[in-house]
C-alpha cells in the first residue's frame, strides 16, 4: 500500500515518497482500465438518443432524497467532475511536497506525444 497520505516528512525522503506512489498509481490505474472504465464504457455504448435525451434518477450516497434530471447534462457533469478531483489531488500533492506535478491534461499530452516522424 502506497504512503502517499502520509506526510513525507524532509526533503530527502520525498523521492522515494513519489517514487512509491508513481508505483501504486500504475497498480491503481491497471486495475481501474480492467474493471471501472471498462464499465463506463459499456454503459455509454448503449446509449441511444431517447435514453440521452431523456432522464435519470438516482440517489446520493450522502443524502436520502432521490433526484431527476435531463441525462445530458448529467452525463456532462459525470465526464467532467474529474476536474474537481484533479485540483482537490494538486492542492493535497502541493500541501505535502511543496511542488505538485503538472496535473494539466494540454501538458501532459505535449510532453507525452511522440516525435513527428
Amino acid at each position: 500500500m502506497c504512503g502517499c497520505i502520509a506526510s513525507p516528512g524532509r526533503a530527502s525522503r520525498q523521492n522515494g515518497w513519489m517514487r512509491s506512489c508513481s508505483r501504486a498509481s500504475t497498480e491503481l490505474r491497471a486495475a481501474r482500465e480492467a474493471e471501472e472504465d471498462q464499465r463506463i464504457i459499456d454503459f455509454v455504448d448503449r446509449l441511444d438518443d431517447a435514453r440521452i435525451a431523456g432522464t435519470i434518477r438516482y440517489r446520493r450516497v450522502s443524502t436520502p432524497e432521490h433526484f431527476e434530471q435531463q441525462m445530458a447534462p448529467a452525463l456532462a457533469h459525470w465526464f467532467n467532475h474529474q476536474t474537481h478531483h484533479r485540483g482537490q489531488l494538486h492542492a493535497i500533492l502541493t500541501g505535502l511536497v511543496g511542488k505538485a506535478p503538472e496535473l494539466d491534461l494540454l501538458i501532459f499530452q505535449r510532453l507525452s506525444a511522440l516525435p513527428a516522424a
